[in-house]
């Protein structure tokens, strides 16, 4: 009996039991090439028989086991159809489960005045003087809260949560900004706008985002630019006289000695 090197169940690799073995004459006379004798013939016909029958015999168990592995695979087939069944409505009735959990979490009954304090927490920056959530990132915060129900949807309409904002040089949807500032209403805005293209790489990207954020300078509150073109200057004096809530003004200098780092705190206008 041997040891399967797999899982060290027993297999039998030896011969059948019953195997007829060869006399030592037949042996003899197989391992030379003399003729043999009437006696040596009739021994050797006796043995083929006896090989003929137990072949017979071998063949009819192989058939027999085969068949029995054709329907131990049949009953692994309906096994397996039964066991992705059965996995199917664990997970539909686990899904049922966590459902029925969510209905009656205390978050259900969270006020939307609270929810929003908490959405605002969530954005909030680590610093007063730098701006919040990233506009052109939806799986952040505020975005992805929007995406949880219809009642965080509606507690997501905050426009606290949308005024505090970052403007990465990334290209994203112009409409997208739009709309986070439609959704800010009327409460004061503190942004920080990035753009590392210069002058000569100006595509009308960075000229637009910022045509759209001068629209909106009678609300700005805290700006921050970090911008290395000078096609920005010109678009900034469209906001002369347009700036009443503005406390303060940051210009970053991003490695160019002829852009200078200016901050300005308390302005009127």
């Amino acid at each position: 009996m041997a040891h399967c090197a797999t899982c060290c169940c027993h297999s039998t690799f030896q011969k059948h039991p019953d195997t007829p073995t060869l006399p030592d004459a037949a042996k003899v006379i197989l391992l030379g090439n003399d003729p043999p004798s009437s006696s040596d013939i009739s021994m050797l016909h006796e043995c083929r028989r006896s090989l003929e029958s137990f072949i017979t015999r071998i063949n009819a168990e192989i058939t027999a086991l085969s068949s029995m592995q054709d329907e131990l695979k049949i009953v692994y087939k309906r096994r397996q159809e039964l066991l992705r069944a059965l996995q199917k409505d664990r997970d539909s009735l686990d899904k049922c489960h966590r459902e029925l959990l969510g209905a009656v979490s205390p978050l259900r009954r969270i006020p939307l005045e609270l929810l929003q304090e908490i959405f605002l927490k969530a954005v909030e920056p680590d610093e007063p003087r730098y701006s919040g959530f990233a506009v052109f990132c939806p799986d952040e915060a505020p975005w992805i809260v929007r995406c949880v129900c219809r009642k965080w949807r509606m507690a997501a309409r905050c426009p606290q949560l949308w005024a505090n904002l970052t403007i990465s040089h990334d290209y994203g949807s112009m409409s997208v900004l739009k709309d986070v500032l439609a959704w800010s209403g009327s409460h004061p805005l503190s942004f920080h706008f990035t753009c590392y293209d210069d002058d000569d790489d100006d595509d009308g990207y960075g000229r637009s985002i910022l045509q759209i954020l001068v629209s909106h300078s009678k609300r700005w509150y805290r700006a921050s630019f970090e911008i290395v073109a000078t096609y920005f200057l010109d678009a900034l004096s469209l906001s002369k006289g347009k700036l009443p809530m503005l406390a303060e003004l940051i210009f970053w200098n991003w490695g160019y000695p002829q852009y200078m780092t200016l901050s300005i705190q308390t302005i009127h206008f």
